[in-house]
This record gives structure tokens, C-alpha cells and sequence, in this order.
């Protein structure tokens, strides 16, 4: 039996446990504790806290979606080689999408901690309010490229 990072289970007729072509000869157990999101032992750099050398990405830090686990991938390479120069890390501002993602994985405060994808909700609100929803959106954008800018150019 095979347990996925969406909760799917998979097996042959053999039992044998495969994902798409890959076949994997983990016990299901070990295969569950891999997939359970890494929650609140990451920093928002995605290093282990324990172990500030050691990177995840992807649905196991919590975010969720294709273009999310690619960012958070992206990111904790981008880390990893900062840490190997000496570098201090790529924090992205909370403004950003990635780095509201994040901020959520690693700090978040529910107790019933649920992966979460890429959305307009999780930013911080702009005040005053903007009642028009592309207005507000347009606004958001504007000030997460704003932000990103400042933090990488003092990166």
C-alpha cells in the first residue's frame, strides 16, 4: 500500500506500491510519517530548525499546489547555497505570496494546521480597505513587487 501527500493509496496486485512509473518498497508507516507536513519545525527559509543545514520543499512544508512546491523549491535551494556562502538567508516579506506561505507554514497558530495554497487572503490586508476586489488585487501585487524589490536588492 502506498500513501501519497494527498492521502491517496495505491498498490498492485502484488502488492507492491507504486507512484506513477516509481515503485516504492517503503513500509507504509515510514511512507505516512514522510508525508506528514513538517509543521512548525521549519523556518521560514525552509531549514530544519533542529538543523539549519537541512532543506525541505514542497507539499511536506505545508503549501499546496504545482506552482507553490516549485516555489518553495526554488527557495530552499536558493537558501541551501546561501547558507554554504555564508550568506544569511532569502527571507521573503509576508506581503509576497511565498513569503505569506511561509510564514504560515513555519509560524503558523492553529492547532488544526492545514496546508495552504496560493491566495489573496493570507496577505495582509492594505489599509484603508479597498471594496473593489481587481482594485485591491492590483494593489496587493503592486506592493508585494515592491517589497521583493527592496528585500533583494539588499539580499
Amino acid at each position: 500500500m502506498f500513501a501519497d501527500c494527498a492521502g491517496r493509496f495505491e498498490t498492485d496486485s502484488g502488492g507492491n506500491v507504486f507512484e506513477g512509473a516509481a515503485l516504492h518498497t517503503h513500509p507504509q508507516d515510514l511512507l505516512v510519517l514522510l508525508c506528514q507536513p513538517v509543521l512548525k519545525l521549519l523556518n521560514a527559509d525552509f531549514s530544519l530548525r533542529e538543523n539549519e543545514n537541512l532543506f525541505f520543499a514542497g507539499q511536506l512544508t505545508g503549501v499546496e499546489g504545482y506552482m507553490e512546491s516549485a516555489s518553495s523549491g526554488l527557495l530552499a535551494g536558493r537558501n541551501a547555497v546561501r547558507r554554504l556562502e555564508g550568506k544569511a538567508p532569502l527571507i521573503l516579506p509576508i506581503t509576497t505570496m511565498m513569503g505569506s506561505l511561509a510564514e504560515h507554514a513555519a509560524h503558523s497558530p492553529s492547532k488544526d494546521f492545514q496546508p495552504m495554497g496560493a491566495n489573496f487572503g493570507i496577505l495582509p490586508v492594505i489599509e484603508p480597505h479597498i471594496r473593489d476586489k481587481k482594485e485591491r488585487y492590483a494593489a496587493l501585487s503592486a506592493r508585494a513587487l515592491e517589497d521583493l524589490a527592496e528585500t533583494l536588492k539588499n539580499a
